[in-house]
């Protein structure tokens, strides 16, 4: 070959989101650029830091569309050359959805205020009957035959059977789970939930039953400005979420973790969205507001899912292991419209309530 030999393109890790319902294949078209340009394309995007390929399909499909899906199944992998556009290679990873709750639109406008590149983009979003799949561009339709094959099945929810432990929303314990408050017979699961990954070391430290019980004390005591709820699934607490609330403001600090084994089913997403509704309804609150650093893209997925809007970014706000970390703000007013999402229930304990 002469001149000088071509570089090897890097991999890139990224993940393809085929959402059926009833039948049909859920799709876009940019609404500002050719279709000549930008093809027929289907949700998908680069599988970011800390999280696994089948998060970032729940995750780009909620993002480029709105819509909040489950996963079905995994149907495989493909590696894509995208040279000369881009010295990468592509491997994708291919999975099957369907959305969540009985509301799903038949065509709708979605779009991206600030992306990564450009300026801000939109599409419109309908369903393709399956047989018009070969329309994809880019080789997005590579594994949609593995879907057509078996499209009757795969349309409906009844495919619970084949449903793998990803960002479902449904527990794996075959129970539904649900949120009460907090009380201090949880600290010993909320240690274990701090042991579970080095990442919780950003929500405090406990490392001791000692510190745990400090920690629970601290959030359930009679005089606390907090209101702590916890993810109950399958009789383990795996989750919680806190308004730290601000009375003279009528407004809340919004914040959540997550056990690091029961993260991605969706389960935060929800339990986000229906604790704050329940803050700007039942609480009295007007304003809610959360940040998140910018290296955990999956938390501002919560924070989406939970109908907050992005305000801003706070750049260089922390020092982590010597490198400065900016965190983006989001708020969300009663007087927003709130999301449309598959609610946890809430269990109040025994008696006269407030």
């Amino acid at each position: 070959m002469s001149g000088a030999a071509r570089r090897e393109a890097r991999v890139v890790q990224k993940a393809v989101a085929y959402v059926i319902h009833c039948g049909r294949l859920l799709v876009f078209t940019h609404d500002d650029v050719s279709i000549e340009v930008t093809g027929v394309q289907v949700p998908a995007g680069t599988v970011e830091a800390g999280e696994s390929p089948v998060e970032a399909a729940v995750r780009e499909v909620l993002e480029e569309t709105g819509l909040r899906t489950r996963v079905v199944r995994e149907l495989g992998t493909e590696i894509y050359d995208v040279r000369p556009a881009k010295e990468e290679r592509h491997q994708r990873h291919f999975f099957q959805l369907a959305p969540v709750g009985d509301s799903v639109p038949e065509r709708w406008q979605a779009g991206e205020e600030h992306p990564s590149e450009g300026p801000a983009q939109r599409w419109t979003c309908w369903w393709a009957p399956l047989e018009h799949g070969h329309v994809l561009c880019a080789g997005f339709g590579a594994l949609l035959g593995r879907v057509v094959a078996d499209a009757e099945r795969a349309a409906g929810p009844q495919d619970s059977a084949s449903e793998i432990p990803a960002p479902a929303d449904s527990s794996t314990a075959g129970t539904e789970a649900f949120l009460r408050p907090l009380t201090l017979e949880d600290t010993p699961e909320v240690l274990a939930a701090f042991r579970s990954s080095p990442d919780m070391e950003r929500q405090g430290r406990v490392t001791t039953l000692e510190e745990a019980q400090r920690y629970v004390t601290n959030l359930v005591s009679a005089d606390t400005p907090h209101d702590p709820w916890v993810i109950v699934d399958g009789e383990r607490l795996v989750g919680l979420v806190c308004v730290s609330v601000d009375a003279d403001n009528r407004s809340g600090w919004f914040w959540y973790w997550m056990n690091a084994a029961a993260r991605g089913r969706g389960l935060m997403s929800r339990a986000a969205a229906t604790i704050a509704d329940r803050a700007l309804s039942h609480s009295g609150l007007e304003r809610l507001e959360l940040g998140h650093r910018l290296n955990n893209p999956a938390s501002g997925a919560v924070a989406k899912a939970a109908g907050f809007v992005r305000e801003g970014t706070e750049r260089g706000k922390f020092l982590i292991e010597g490198q400065r970390i900016d965190v983006a703000t989001y708020g969300r007013l009663r007087s927003d419209r709130g999301p449309s999402f598959d609610p946890l229930a809430v269990r109040l304990p025994k008696g006269p309530q407030p």
